[in-house]
């Protein structure tokens, strides 16, 4: 009887244990495509699926996907190459081009040309990425060769700050693997979900960009679910709400109103590439505010010389502050003008102050008064118009003259010269003068 009963909760067991396994099997599939589902639905993204169709997790997954009607593409890992390198672009402005110069000037539609790893339709990616063991090192390496550094062109391919990595794993190993590629680490969205086979739950982990500062580790334990308890859709990635105290470098030029900072001699202590200290302006102002709400500091930097903007030199590398930037010297550039350039080697953010430049010339002078009268009639009007006036009196002192000879009468207002020319300016402006004269005594004038 005791045989028997040990038999039937050996079985029992067995039943419950499969049953265990069996709704976890289910739900977890279930569960990632919830995940994927919230990640999609945040933003409009192109969801990507890297994966290598072994588990039947990931078919049931795909089946998941498809009932909610989730438009995705997918790849299998063993098929997908890595992005061949290419010859990096170089070109300069013209003001920089010289006959002995080494740079070469590319027609802009030959400055830039590589294979995407994947077709780009969408502004961004969700990619998602569900292997192991030596497939997961393909998977790093193919997503890592979209990355192209080159002096005056940096594509990081997949890897810009609007892809959104979501990992599955099946243990804290290949978490770890993960979390050790360095330009993972420096991606703002990625989080893994790691199985936890002791109690059937799943673990979320992400990078924790500020270890350095908060002392906590590295790899972020960020939420634990339970196959039997609702999805609340959680924040899975690092939170972006505080940079725990991390110190930025900022390469700053004095420049009114924006940012202005008193100068630092080699005898007070400065050196090249710190020469200004206790800055202030606009845009100190709104550094200020930020440091408030995300909890880091400011260290600043200048390029040597001081006011060196940057430009790309004949041997195709960047000087100034631009390229204490592209050196990784310092980690953001505050108050400069942005250009095609500069976009190549970093990541312009939106701007705060917007500028436009115009000629300026000196504002007119009130005009004198008869310019009323002057101003609306061209030279050539004016010449002609004194001309006929000129003529015509001079024609009626002669007519006038000659009548009183020949009549033997006083004709005075029209044979004196200013009595003449003012009855000929008041016909040209009235068509009549205002002057009473008996015209009828006057037969030449009639």
């Amino acid at each position: 009887m005791k045989a028997k009963n040990l038999i039937t909760l050996f079985y029992a067991l067995l039943i419950v244990t499969f049953e265990a396994h069996s709704s976890r099997s289910r739900n977890f599939p279930r569960l990632v495509s919830q995940v994927v589902s919230g990640l999609k639905a945040d933003g409009e993204t192109e969801l990507t699926l890297l994966l290598d169709f072994d588990d039947p997790d990931q078919k049931m997954l795909l089946e998941n996907l498809f009932e909610r009607d989730i438009q995705f593409i997918s790849y299998n890992i063993q098929s997908l190459q890595k992005v061949k390198s290419f010859s990096c672009p170089v070109f300069v402005p013209w003001p920089n081009m010289t006959e002995e110069s080494s740079v070469v000037l590319v027609p802009e539609n030959e400055l830039y040309s590589r294979r995407q790893l994947f077709p780009i339709s969408k502004w961004a990616w969700t990619i998602l990425i569900w292997t192991s063991g030596s497939k997961l090192d393909k998977a790093l390496e193919i997503i890592e060769s979209t990355i192209a550094m080159c002096k005056q062109r940096v594509d990081l391919g997949v890897l810009h700050r609007n892809t959104k990595f979501l990992f599955v794993t099946e243990g804290l190993h290949d978490t770890k693997k993960i979390f050790k590629v360095g330009s993972i680490k420096k991606q703002p969205h990625v989080a893994a979900l790691t199985k936890v086979s002791s109690n059937y739950s799943t673990a979320f982990y992400s990078y924790n960009f500020y270890h350095e500062t908060n002392k906590l580790p590295e790899l972020f334990f960020n939420y634990l679910w339970m196959h039997k308890t609702e999805w609340t859709d959680p924040d899975i990635f690092t939170s972006q709400k505080s940079l725990g105290g991390k110190n930025l470098k900022a390469v700053i030029i004095p420049y009114a109103h924006y940012i202005q900072a008193d100068y630092l001699s080699d005898e007070e202590g400065g050196s090249p590439h710190q020469r200004y200290y206790k800055p202030w302006g606009l845009t100190v102002d709104i550094l200020d505010a930020m440091k408030e709400k995300l909890d880091f500091t400011v260290s600043y930097y200048n390029p040597d010389p001081v006011r060196d903007y940057g430009n790309i030199g004949d041997n195709g590398m960047w000087t100034g502050a631009p390229g204490l930037i592209y050196r990784g010297i310092c980690d953001v550039m505050l108050n400069f003008a942005i250009n095609f350039e500069k976009s190549q080697i970093m990541e312009i953010v939106t701007y705060n102050v917007q500028e436009f430049e115009t000629f300026v010339s000196p504002a007119p002078m009130p005009k004198p008064n008869y310019l009323a009268v002057l101003a609306p009639f061209s030279l050539r009007t004016w010449i002609f118009t004194i001309s006929s006036l000129a003529i015509v009196t001079l024609l009626l002192i002669i007519l006038a003259r000659l009548e009183e000879k020949v009549l033997g009468k006083d004709i005075r207002p029209w044979a004196l010269v200013g009595e003449s020319l003012w009855h000929c300016f008041g016909i040209l402006l009235g068509e009549s003068t205002t002057l009473y004269i008996n015209l009828y005594r006057i037969k030449a004038l009639r």
